[in-house]
């Protein structure tokens, strides 16, 4: 949506990707990986970690699981800086 609504994706603001009047970009998919360790692996190679999953929650709904994690994690919403969602 936020690119949607960009005018790098459409100068007129009207994303139209498959019309003949499209004056902009069309939008692909994009793609992040990141690897698991465990941290007893970390150690025993004097590596470094860079994060450290501290929770991980079930519930109904998203904002259920959210603050399940958060409960299971031992965190306040006031603790977290970014949350990143996958469909």
């Amino acid at each position: 949506n936020a690119c949607a609504h960009s005018e790098k994706v459409s100068l007129s603001g009207q994303y139209r990707p498959y019309s003949h009047d499209s004056d902009g970009y069309l939008l692909g998919e994009g793609a992040g990986i990141f690897t698991l360790e465990r941290y007893e692996s970390i150690k025993k190679r004097n590596g470094e970690a860079f994060a450290k999953i501290a929770g991980i929650g079930f519930g109904a709904s998203l904002s259920d699981s959210i603050v399940s994690c958060l409960d299971r994690a031992g965190k306040k919403p006031k603790d977290v800086n970014c949350i990143f969602l996958e469909a």
